[in-house]
């Protein structure tokens, strides 16, 4: 309903959506997901049964879809720890049931229209998921650019909103409660890259010799705030570089 002031009326700046506003919407589209499934296995059970095994193993997936969806921390308004947890723990279950389902297949004849009511429900689960991860790791751009840059422009762009995502404009921060020690990180990123050309993909740094090279970097780069790194730090750096979030600003 419009607003009117002194007989003027007012233009209202509609108040920007949250990201736990788009998470509890895709949360609509996962119950939904598996309520169509459920109707479709029960049509086909009433056609010929369903194999006793593969109920056990349907049931067990879909009590742990919903839990999952019941529990999702969404009163506070704000994406949670918990909440992550909770999605982790949903693709670990997509994971283990695409397993087992794949094993009992292999075995035991399933029918073709089961198998596709299967595959279209973890596609959906799937796709929660993906969407979950990009609503969590979204953040608000604050540098201003054309809807047709330039090479020039865009680079500009990634360069200025690096510096405010990384906390390092001493005005304008906008991430100030997800400090991160960007000096180290990449520190960490240069020695990583330069060891596993040598020494293959999957290697790391011992760490001791990663802090004796962290040493030298500080006596010539940073000798009055000297860059540290605990034991769980760089196991934590690692364990982010090996499941791709590393790089992320969240």
């Amino acid at each position: 309903m419009p607003k009117y002031k002194n007989g003027q009326l007012v233009s209202i700046t509609p108040k920007p959506k949250t990201r736990m506003y788009y998470i509890v919407s895709i949360l609509g589209w996962l119950y939904f997901d598996v309520e169509q499934f459920k109707a479709g296995i029960e049509a086909q059970h009433v056609k010929s049964k369903v194999p006793k095994q593969l109920q056990i193993l349907i049931t067990k997936h879909c009590k742990a879809i919903l839990h999952f969806a019941d529990n999702y921390p969404t009163k506070s308004g704000k994406v949670s720890i918990a909440g992550k947890k909770l999605a982790q723990t949903l693709c670990n279950e997509l994971k283990n049931f695409d397993s087992s389902f794949s094993a009992l297949t292999s075995k035991k004849k399933v029918r073709k229209a089961i198998k596709e009511l299967i595959y279209d429900l973890n596609a959906g689960v799937l796709w929660f998921l993906q969407q979950h991860d990009l609503i969590v790791n979204s953040i608000k751009v604050v540098t201003p650019l054309s809807s047709n840059p330039t090479l020039q422009e865009l680079n500009e762009f990634l360069e200025k909103e690096a510096i405010l995502l990384k906390g390092l404009d001493p005005i304008k921060k906008v991430l100030p409660h997800r400090q991160k020690n960007w000096q180290l990180r990449d520190f960490f990123k240069t020695e990583t890259v330069a060891y596993q050309k040598i020494k293959g993909e999957a290697r790391f740094m011992p760490f001791k010799k990663f802090c004796q090279h962290l040493n030298q970097f500080n006596q010539s780069i940073a000798p009055k705030s000297p860059v540290t790194i605990s034991v769980k730090g760089y196991y934590n750096l690692k364990q982010a570089w090996k499941n791709g979030t590393f790089d992320r600003f969240v």
